[in-house]
């Protein structure tokens, strides 16, 4: 197995958007779930200050994460920017991505980082 493409990022919380956000973020993963039956994993976590998230992105390969992009985001992600402050924090990509997800990185007018060599691990989709 080839090693898998994972998008951590961090964006802020609106001031006083953590409950509508929590709502959110539960929809738009069960959202992602449905409509992107080969998403590895998808998780948010909220720091105990209720102000960042940040979202951890596993996908196979370089064609899930533009299929992530381009039918999951454009058709539900872009609501998170009703409790989300524009642009994110940080984010970074493991693996290797295509011209088409750093293209699109760019037109959102996100900073990001690369890490395109694995040098070791494994994927395991059930405890043993």
């Amino acid at each position: 197995m080839a090693a898998p493409l994972i998008h951590i990022f961090t964006a802020t919380i609106k001031e006083g958007q953590l409950e509508g956000f929590k709502k959110y973020a539960q929809d738009h993963a069960e959202f992602a779930e449905a409509k992107h039956p080969g998403l590895l994993a998808f998780h948010q976590y909220v720091n105990e200050d209720g102000n960042k998230v940040t979202v951890v992105q596993v996908h196979p390969d370089a064609d899930s994460m533009e299929f992530f992009m381009q039918e999951v985001v454009a058709q539900h992600g872009v609501q998170a920017y009703q409790y989300l402050e524009e642009g994110f924090e940080s984010s970074e990509i493991n693996g290797t991505p295509s011209d088409a997800i750093l293209d699109g990185l760019r037109q959102y007018g996100v900073s990001f980082s690369v890490k395109p060599n694995h040098v070791g691990g494994f994927t395991r989709l059930q405890a043993v």
